[in-house]
């Protein structure tokens, strides 16, 4: 029944009748307390006389209440919806304007006009995703242009939550079943394959509603439009969006990419957040402003690419490290490639020496080809082979063999490049120059020692003092060489990290080194990432380290470890919002390596979705079996969401599988006296203290302890031992959830202050 105008419900009065949709009537109002005009949503009878609908709006209804984004259509009140309230509200902005859905029947709208359009909504999609929500019809009918073209999402009357500590959404479960199952909600037009199955849905399914909406943007008309609901429910699951090149003959081939891209059938191949296609068309708006614009009809055979390490072809087979360096110099080549998406080192590299199907290696790494390849080296003849491959099919995009003499290794590098480039037909940012390999030394002898370093540090277990060598000879050879310097400045971190000697003088040297890397080549995103570490670790200057990352990742957007590491240090700093989003996007770029999951979970841990870090601490393990660092974490976290049982079967299947170093050992004496088990915790706790034991228990790892004992002046006096040695672990004390009993100790309050983190009054809700 429509309200008259003078009407009451609470503090508003109606106004006029502005509208009417499926959950209710929406009116201009009066807010008789604040003095302003606003827009009243009056709830349909239906819904709210059914207390299931009324129960999942209340909840849905509050959640998209607490999104804050100038983007999204503010929401000031949520009426009483309770069983004995007959006219349930929602009161919200009132915007002055148009529907994009009017604008675009009056006049289209300039390219330049789409691509801002589109990047303030993918934005608003990313806070609206960040806080577990899903809007689920997202259509230009519910995008609104205010007067002054800002653009605005509005009716959030199907909006979804979903768990708000699940961070990856291809992970994301509803909090509640769907209105009934199998139910489709929202307009069919606009809705993904997945939702028009009635399938459980997340975020991606409104990227692919935006990639239609975009579409229209674009071209003025829909891509899956028919003349039955029935045929345009059978476009949208099995038939491709019409030619959208041909369309609007001006758009832009990358708007082209980033539309088809969100319109996938599968949801594995479109965005995987909101913010990855938000960044991805800030790039097509700066490849407008500088003028380098390919043309819309030029196809791409794959925008996602696998290097995997080469295979030492050799007699001797003595040139793994020159087979690794090879593959690792054509993935650093081909990330600086605008429109290519390449596959981390770390992830790729899990293949190393097995034999695995090319479509399963796409499918877990999630790439449309793979390029990989042999090297043969006799005396000083080399002989490269290498080999493009879709991984849908095995088809052979590309092959090749070249026939050198091993000074022309570079010329090979720079070869290779360019046939992948000329057969992907990738829109390049700039100069197609960019495409070659960066040249690091034209030292050949400086060069190997820098690959050969290079495998020893990361491939050779024990190798340290091998790889030592090899970039300390790099540096003499050629000392403008800056990888090698990085690669001085990662290992002297790794030693202070340790324990095993003083961290002091490692920190000077670490420090040289990145500060001589990042003077020598300021494009080197390792050199900006060393710098970071030592700044955000020795100097504790979080903002400094925080501009750095920021740099690195810049540079080399394919690093998941960098990203993940900046997404830690916001965390730490309270920033739990971005340190989350970082994670997110860490845990795309570079799934499958243990150590990126391990600093995901600790990510989310300090943002308390203590759900979620547990099942990323769990799936570290399950990559990397032996990696201690993922079992320390999933001990400790179990530990924290006080599962304790679970907590000390990790604990003893960590010690039998990793083995009883101090660390290991201090978890899980952390878990086993929390969990009550006293005695148990006594024995490990004498075995972590043995006088014999080299090196001896850290100051961190006994402080854990202390806490856990119930003891805060002793902990705290273990913790101002590890902040006088620049202990890593320090980093975590101001958001860490195991240190909440310590908050309050003006000691400890005092060492925060001493390291320059702040001192929190609130933290987010545990998940």
């Amino acid at each position: 029944m429509t309200l008259p105008s003078g009407a009451r419900l609470g503090s508003y009065e109606i106004v006029a009748l502005l509208g009417a949709g499926g959950m209710g009537e929406v009116y201009r109002a009066r807010d008789t307390r604040l003095l302003r005009d606003v827009a009243l949503k009056v709830i349909s009878p239906a819904v709210a006389g059914n207390p299931t609908l009324r129960e999942r709006f209340t909840r849905e209804a509050r959640a998209a209440a607490a999104l804050n984004h100038a983007n999204v259509c503010t929401i000031y009140e949520v009426g009483p919806l309770t069983a004995d309230t007959t006219t349930p509200f929602i009161a919200m902005e009132l915007l002055e304007g148009e529907t994009l859905r009017d604008r675009l029947a009056r006049e289209p709208i300039p390219t330049a006009g789409v691509i801002d359009i589109a990047i303030a909504l993918a934005d608003a999609l990313d806070a609206t995703h960040a806080r577990g929500l899903v809007h689920r019809d997202l259509k230009p009918a519910n995008i609104f242009l205010t007067a002054r073209g800002l653009p605005k999402i509005v009716d959030f009357g199907v909006v979804k939550a979903v768990e708000v500590e699940t961070t990856s959404l291809s992970h994301v479960t509803p909090t509640a079943p769907e209105t009934a199952a199998g139910m489709a909600v929202g307009t069919i037009a606009y809705m993904s394959p997945e939702q028009l199955r009635g399938e459980p849905i997340d975020g991606r399914s409104d990227l692919f509603s935006f990639g239609i909406v975009l579409y229209e943007m674009a071209t003025g008309h829909h891509p899956f439009q028919s003349v039955t609901l029935a045929l345009t429910c059978d476009a949208i699951l099995n038939h491709p969006p019409a030619d959208l090149g041909s369309a609007r003959s001006e758009c832009p081939a990358g708007v082209v990419e980033v539309i088809l891209r969100a319109l996938e059938k599968d949801r594995g191949r479109r965005y995987q957040s909101a913010a990855m296609m938000r960044d991805a068309l800030i790039a097509v708006k700066r490849s407008l402003a500088a003028g380098t614009i390919r043309h819309a009809d030029t196809p791409l055979v794959a925008s996602t690419v696998a290097v995997l390490p080469f295979v030492d072809m050799s007699p001797q087979k003595d040139q793994e490290y020159f087979c690794d360096g090879m593959a690792e110099e054509l993935i650093n080549a081909l990330t600086s490639l605008r429109g290519l998406r390449v596959t981390s080192r770390t992830s790729a590299f899990q293949f190393k020496g097995r034999s695995v199907d090319i479509g399963e290696i796409g499918a877990r790494l999630k790439v449309e080809a793979v390029l990989d390849g042999s090297v043969r080296r006799s005396g000083n003849r080399l002989r490269v082979t290498a080999q493009l491959v879709k991984t849908s099919d095995g088809y052979h995009l590309w092959s090749e063999r070249y026939d050198r003499e091993l000074d022309d290794v570079f010329a090979v590098q720079d070869d290779i490049v360019h046939a992948i480039v000329e057969q992907l037909k990738v829109q390049l940012a700039g100069d197609p120059d960019a495409a070659l390999v960066k040249r690091r030394t034209d030292d050949l002898e400086a060069y190997t020692l820098y690959l050969q370093g290079r495998h020893h540090w990361l491939r050779d277990p024990g190798g340290y003092s091998q790889a030592l060598a090899s970039f300390e000879q790099a540096v003499e050879r050629d000392p403008s060489f800056a990888a090698a310097h990085a690669g001085l400045a990662d290992l002297h971190l790794t030693l202070a990290w340790s324990g095993a000697v003083p961290s002091g003088p490692e920190y000077d040297v670490a420090r040289h080194h990145a500060a001589r890397a990042v003077a020598l080549d300021d494009t080197l995103g390792d050199a900006h990432r060393s710098l970071a570490l030592v700044q955000m670790t020795f100097d504790w200057n979080f903002s400094a380290a925080e501009r750095s990352l920021t740099r690195a990742l810049a540079l080399d957007p394919g690093s998941g470890i960098t990203c993940v590491e900046l997404g830690l240090l916001l965390a730490r700093l309270g920033r739990f919002d971005e340190g989350v989003r970082y994670a997110q996007r860490a845990r795309t770029l570079d799934p499958t390596t243990a150590i990126v999951r391990c600093y995901v979970a600790y990510t989310l841990a300090l943002a308390r979705a203590f759900s979620s870090a547990i099942t990323e601490a769990g799936r570290a393990v399950e990559l990397d079996r032996r990696h201690p660092a993922a079992w320390i974490s999933r001990t400790r976290l179990l530990s924290a969401d006080d599962r304790h049982d679970e907590a000390v079967a990790s604990a003893r299947e960590m010690l039998a599988t990793v083995g009883r170093d101090a660390l290991t050992l201090g978890a899980a004496a952390f878990a086993l006296i929390r969990a009550g088990l006293r005695d148990e915790g006594d024995r490990v706790i004498a075995e972590l203290m043995d006088p014999d034991r080299q090196p001896p228990a850290s100051p961190m790892v006994l402080a854990d302890i202390a806490v856990a004992l119930g003891d805060a002046d002793r902990a705290c006096a273990w913790l101002e031992k590890a902040v006088d040695d620049k202990a890593l672990g320090v980093l975590n004390l101001g958001t860490a959830p195991s240190y909440a009993p310590l908050r309050s100790n003006p000691r400890f309050r005092a060492l925060l202050t001493r390291i320059g983190l702040p001192i929190l009054s609130e933290f987010p809700p545990v998940y």
